[in-house]
């Protein structure tokens, strides 16, 4: 069914926060569940489609939630960090590729997490830690881990090189990273200058975007990025989708 008109999502209310995958939607609710809906094949392949949001079980406490292309995590608020769905790339950070999970499983290399990133059309992960370390896993065939290789990566690992992270975001086959000192980081698949370093080659490990100073935020689109400085402006890098021309700009 399509709907050409906005309808209200039933069993849903007092919703905090919403994030979409490629073909299934994530909400989180004030007292710390989390509801899914949408194509569940890699979930449950008994049930496929579901078309009214379900409680996702076994999940509680829950701050912080992201929804990959058919995989999801979620952060609780003791630091821990849960995942479900596809497992083709490592994307469930548990150690071994292939094994589908259909209710959310505890990543135990991960403890004391205060930020994650996930994208719609992405198969890889970050998180960062509260001591301001970054750590990746999943799909790396471009080097969008960050960890100097493009082999996939089963289980977190360590970005050896930087610190003092304090926000993330994952692209489809890159990713941006906001350093405390305002400063901003990116890597991986680098055909549309989304690095923002001048360049359309690839890098497997962190490079800063170029001019780049008191920025506050940063978001990651499939081959594009866009940052947010203290004064109010914005910021683009990368392949320029939405314009009538067709822009690419390889720095901001």
């Amino acid at each position: 069914m399509k709907a050409s008109t906005w309808v209200q999502l039933p069993t849903l209310s007092h919703v905090t926060m919403l994030d979409t995958g490629f073909d299934h939607s994530l909400a989180l609710k004030d007292d710390g569940t989390v509801w899914a809906w949408g194509i569940n094949e890699r979930g449950n392949p008994k049930s496929m489609y579901q078309t009214i949001p379900l409680q996702v079980p076994g999940l509680y406490n829950v701050t912080t939630l992201a929804a990959g292309s058919s995989h999801s995590i979620a952060l609780k608020d003791d630091g821990s960090v849960w995942s479900w769905g596809d497992d083709y790339n490592g994307e469930l950070g548990n150690g071994s590729n292939k094994k589908n999970a259909s209710s959310p499983l505890q990543i135990l290399e991960l403890f004391d997490i205060t930020n994650l990133s996930t994208e719609s059309s992405s198969s890889h992960n970050l998180v960062i830690k509260g001591d301001k370390t970054l750590w990746a896993w999943g799909l790396n065939q471009s080097g969008q881990l960050g960890d100097g290789t493009t082999t996939d990566k089963l289980s977190p690992v360590l970005l050896n090189d930087l610190s003092h992270f304090s926000q993330i975001a994952t692209g489809s086959d890159h990713s941006v990273a906001l350093k405390e000192d305002g400063s901003v980081w990116a890597w991986g698949f680098n055909s549309s200058g989304q690095l923002g370093d001048g360049t359309r080659i690839n890098k497997s490990g962190p490079v800063e975007v170029n001019g780049l100073t008191h920025i506050t935020r940063v978001v990651a689109g499939t081959a594009y990025s866009l940052a947010l400085k203290d004064d109010g402006t914005v910021w683009e890098w990368g392949k320029n989708l939405f314009r009538k021309y067709d822009n690419i700009n390889h720095y901001p």
